[in-house]
């Protein structure tokens, strides 16, 4: 959901690791699932960074349904 949301925002992974002000790496490791279960803290980052609450976030249920076409290469 992560991914989606992002992509959905129209965000690189650096554009929303710079506005969180979180680790790039760790962001992908989280996006690709090779983090199981990050912090409640750096799920609520992300989320205010994207403008949507942590529940959002996390649920698959809530996928927007517009993305945009063109995504960079970090999408």
């Amino acid at each position: 959901m992560l991914k989606v949301r992002r992509v959905a925002a129209r965000l690189s992974q650096s554009q929303l690791a710079r506005e969180a002000k979180v680790d790039r790496s760790f962001l992908n490791k989280t996006e690709c699932g090779r983090v199981q279960s990050p912090s409640l803290r750096y799920v609520a980052t992300l989320a205010a960074a994207l403008d949507c609450s942590v529940d959002e976030l996390m649920d698959d249920d809530t996928v927007p349904t517009e993305l945009p076409c063109a995504i960079g290469p970090e999408a």
